[in-house]
């Protein structure tokens, strides 16, 4: 069973880093605490130097355009409502729109290309939903409720794990 504490909601998928305190048994938090209190067996998949250089290249649009069937066959596999990534596909939309004239932007077809996609597949959801945060910090052109939809995914994702628990 997963513990109820507010850090551990959606774990292992949706949670934050795990709780050091908690590992060791002296957390003061408890229910409170926002860190995860779950088993985490190993170490959270992160992407390397080469790969985030390549989340850099690609820009916002491209990189949420590749995270977005990864996101939805994650969601789909926690039986997390599909409607919930909608405002991330309508950005993904827009701002294709406005790149683009709605076209899907090319992507390169190297095996380098291939194993970013892997490294992308192997992160969290929590963990692909801030390389897209980043990608989008990083990118003046990116409007800045792009940071907002992908907290309002994330919290959407959480409430629905949450509901799913308490059932």
């Amino acid at each position: 069973p997963v513990p109820a504490n507010p850090g551990s909601i959606g774990h292992p998928e949706l949670c934050p880093r795990p709780c050091l305190y908690f590992a060791t048994g002296s957390c003061t938090n408890g229910l409170e605490c926002h860190f995860c209190h779950g088993e985490h067996g190993k170490r959270v998949a992160h992407l390397d130097k080469r790969h985030r250089a390549l989340v850099d290249s690609l820009g916002f649009v491209r990189c949420l355009g590749v995270a977005l069937p990864i996101l939805e066959a994650k969601a789909e596999s926690l039986n997390i409502r599909p409607e919930v990534l909608n405002p991330l596909v309508d950005l993904e939309l827009e701002l294709r729109m406005q790149e683009n004239n709605g076209e899907q932007p090319a992507l390169p077809a190297s095996n380098k290309f291939r194993a970013f996609v892997t490294s992308l597949r192997s992160l969290t959801i929590r963990s692909l939903l801030m390389v897209l945060q980043k990608s989008a910090a990083a990118n003046k052109d990116v409007p800045e409720r792009a940071q907002s939809c992908i907290e309002v995914v994330l919290r959407a994702m959480q409430s629905d794990m949450s509901d799913q628990a308490s059932l």
